[in-house]
C-alpha cells in the first residue's frame, strides 16, 4: 500500500515540481473534477496518510503536514521523518491537528500553492472548502472519499 501511495503522489508531484521540460500551467486530473496548478509550487502542504512520507522522499518538505498520533513519537513524527528532515536540513513543518476533522483554519494559516489529499478521504464538501483556501488535490478516484459523505 506504502509503495502504491510513493508512487501516486510521486507522480502528482512530478507533475508540479521543477523540470526542465515542464511548463505551467498543468492540470491534474482527480475525483471532484480538476486542480490547475499555475506556477511551481512552493507552499506544499498534505492532509491525509501518508502525503508527507512520499514527499520528504521526493526530497520536498511541505509546510504543514498532519501530527502522527499512530507510531509517531511524542513530538508527532515517525522516525523515518525525523531522520529525513535532518538528511534535508529541514525544520520541522507545522503539524496540524490530528483530528478526525479537517483543520480548515490551520491549513489556511499557512497560504498554500497547493493542498496534497491523495488518500485523505475528502469529500465533496471537504473538496469545496478547502478549494475557497488553494487548489486541493484529492484522489483520482471516490473510492477513497469518506462514505456517507459524497
Amino acid at each position: 500500500m506504502f509503495r502504491r501511495l510513493v508512487v501516486a503522489v510521486a507522480l502528482l508531484v512530478a507533475a508540479v515540481l521543477p523540470a526542465s521540460a515542464q511548463s505551467f500551467p498543468v492540470t491534474v486530473k482527480h475525483a471532484y473534477g480538476e486542480t490547475v496548478i499555475e506556477k511551481v509550487p512552493k507552499r506544499i502542504v498534505t492532509w491525509g496518510w501518508g502525503n508527507h512520507d512520499a514527499l520528504l522522499a521526493l526530497g520536498v518538505v511541505p509546510v504543514a503536514m498532519p501530527f502522527s498520533t499512530y507510531g509517531g513519537g511524542e513530538n508527532g513524527l515517525h522516525p523515518w521523518v525525523e531522520e529525513r528532515l535532518k538528511e534535508l536540513g529541514a525544520e520541522t513543518p507545522v503539524q496540524l491537528s490530528d483530528t478526525s476533522e479537517i483543520p480548515f483554519e490551520q491549513i489556511a494559516a499557512q497560504k498554500p500553492d497547493v493542498i496534497i489529499a491523495v488518500f485523505s478521504g475528502i469529500s465533496a464538501e471537504d473538496y469545496q472548502r478547502l478549494n475557497q483556501i488553494r487548489r486541493p488535490w484529492p484522489s483520482r478516484t471516490r473510492r477513497g472519499a469518506r462514505r456517507g459523505r459524497t
